[in-house]
């Protein structure tokens, strides 16, 4: 794994020219490090996984870093009491979260959103 071809590949996807921020690259180059140390025990495919998960992280940064940039009031929003729902499967869990979202008042998070 190489540290700047995780962070091209990351801009090239998100079609982007550069990071706002690049507190991420120390932490980023020690996970290549470490990776690249145990490349012995940790098959091709292992390798290519992880170092496409390094570029979905700095992705969706990137996505993220836009999103403030074209709605910079979200930055000065107070939440105020937030409720979270944890549940085993098959408990209820998301009737519980499907009940709190028919409060016009609460926000959710969308299926999408956790998984992006």
């Amino acid at each position: 794994m190489d540290t700047q071809a995780i962070i091209d590949a990351a801009l090239a996807k998100a079609g982007a020219t550069r990071f706002e921020n690049e507190d991420f690259r120390d932490g980023l180059a020690l996970v290549v490090s470490e990776v690249n140390a145990l490349k012995d025990r940790i098959s091709p495919a292992g390798q290519a996984r992880l170092e496409a998960q390094a570029v979905a992280f700095l992705v969706n940064r990137l996505k993220a870093a836009d999103y403030i940039k074209i709605n910079p009031l979200i930055e000065i929003q107070k939440v105020v009491r937030p409720v979270f729902v944890f549940g085993m499967p098959r408990t209820g869990s998301t009737v519980v979260s499907n009940l709190l979202w028919q409060d016009p008042t609460r926000r959710t998070l969308l299926n999408w959103e956790a998984m992006d």
